[in-house]
């Protein structure tokens, strides 16, 4: 089976969190151990986490994927 809805975009195993197949208890039961265990662990993955999303889904960045886009489709009709 599939990752849960759209958060693979985001999570990028070992830099932000980790991704655990659907009904897999014992992987999210060691996940969130390590996590429970490590505030070093979950002030990284929160860090990176929020890094990833700003440079990825940022108003600019997203402005910038448009844009790039726009010159992609004018070209082709040039």
């Amino acid at each position: 089976g599939g990752r849960a809805g759209g958060i693979p975009e985001i999570v990028q195993p070992g830099l932000n969190g980790e991704l655990i197949t659907p009904g897999d208890t014992a992987a999210l039961t060691r996940e969130l151990n390590k996590l429970l265990d490590s505030a070093d662990l979950r002030q990284r993955y929160g860090q990176a986490g929020r890094q990833w999303v700003e440079q990825h889904f940022s108003i600019d960045a997203m402005v910038e994927g448009n844009l790039a886009v726009y010159r992609r489709a004018i070209q082709r009709t040039a």
